[in-house]
């Protein structure tokens, strides 16, 4: 019986060597590309937001400066704070390469009341829906108060949702309402309230003792040109990290400007 010998060719080790280069470089240019897919995706991300956030921080202010004035009363004193001589918006000038503050006065939210029942000229109480609605108004830096759109009175005492009113504070005792008015007439709450720039958002203080509240996240810059009745805002975010390959400090920014007519001043 014949047996047949074949001789069996394997891989040398210099291919084997070769092989595992290329499949070693093929490997290093997949994950380079897959790094840098995904940094290009997390920087995309951090750009979408940063967009948003400016955004968001132009709409909340320019709908406020807007309603700056808006029911803002004749006297000086206003939820507690006196020398309030300035009508509807002031601006504090942060100097060159410093964010600016914003000031707006007036009734810049919805009503947070309306009367339960009609008011009679020359009363100095009103009642509200609910005693809910009157302890919106029951704090001396909730206190001034615009009623119908047409006159404002400051709160002097609160019982239920009956408050007692002085349309007049500059004179001795209350003053009663000059207009007559029916259930259901909004009570706004008039409001001083402050945008300053802090650890990189835009945080708003409304002046009733909470402090700070943070509005839009990684906002470094705000500044305002105020010229009757025109308010020139431009609000500048960046993104929340820094880009590795981007230039200069490595953050991108963006900056949105708008001219804002305060049409009740």
């Amino acid at each position: 019986m014949l047996s047949v010998y074949r001789k069996e060719l394997g891989f040398t080790l210099i291919e084997l060597m070769i092989a595992l280069a290329i499949a070693g470089i093929l490997l290093v240019s997949i994950y380079n590309l897959y790094i840098s897919q995904s940094t290009t995706y997390t920087v995309q991300e951090q750009v979408s937001d940063m967009q948003q956030n400016a955004r968001v921080a132009m709409d909340i202010v320019s709908r406020h400066i807007r309603m700056a004035g808006f029911g803002q009363p004749g006297w000086t004193t206003i939820n507690g704070t006196s020398g309030i001589t300035y009508k509807g918006i002031s601006v504090a000038d942060g100097g060159t390469g410093n964010p600016d503050t914003l000031t707006i006065v007036g009734c810049i939210d919805p009503p947070p009341g309306k009367l339960g029942s009609a008011a009679a000229a020359s009363s100095t109480t009103i009642t509200l829906q609910s005693s809910a609605e009157a302890n919106k108004f029951n704090d001396p830096t909730k206190s001034d108060i615009f009623i119908g759109e047409l006159e404002n009175a400051k709160v002097t005492g609160i019982a239920g949702a009956v408050l007692t009113i002085d349309t007049n504070p500059i004179q001795t005792g209350n003053q009663g309402l000059v207009n007559a008015y029916s259930a259901g007439t909004n009570v706004y709450l008039v409001k001083r309230v402050t945008y300053t720039i802090g650890s990189t958002s835009l945080k708003r203080n409304e002046n009733t003792g909470s402090g700070n509240e943070e509005i839009a996240v990684n906002v470094e810059d705000l500044q305002v040109t105020f010229t009757t009745p025109t308010v020139n805002l431009s609000i500048t975010a960046r993104t929340r990290n820094k880009d590795p390959n981007y230039t200069g400090d490595g953050y991108h920014r963006m900056t949105l400007t708008s001219d804002i007519i305060a049409r009740n001043l």
